[in-house]
């Protein structure tokens, strides 16, 4: 038992560096195709960099003004849920359901071993 609460550590882990490449691959479509390249390149990278430096501040075990459960979970599932939003709008369905369901198996597992 041990070693799955371990491995899930690592999947949360795995999930948080997925939400960030996420929000940037958006940030870099968020604009239409002719858009100057140095503006999606730029909302390419700050997308992440906001999302981490907020993650880092509100939501990270050390965090500076880290909040405290239920909000912490549901500051998290939000998050989750906006990048799997964010796969969905950008038309990748696949990896959005499948981003979904692991994030559901993450997330009830991470509860029921008081993970988060």
């Amino acid at each position: 038992m041990e070693n799955l609460k371990i491995f899930n550590l690592g999947i949360a882990f795995l999930l948080e560096m997925a939400m960030l490449g996420i929000y940037g691959y958006f940030g870099y479509h968020l604009l239409p195709d002719g858009s100057p390249q140095p503006l999606r390149y730029g909302l390419a990278v700050l997308l992440p960099v906001l999302m981490a430096m907020f993650w880092g501040f509100f939501l990270a075990p050390r965090g500076g003004r880290r909040l405290q459960m239920p909000w912490l979970l549901i500051v998290k599932l939000i998050i989750m849920a906006i990048g799997v939003g964010m796969l969905w709008q950008l038309q990748k369905t696949s990896p959005a359901v499948i981003a979904a369901i692991i994030i559901a198996i993450h997330y009830s597992l991470a509860v029921m071993w008081k993970q988060v």
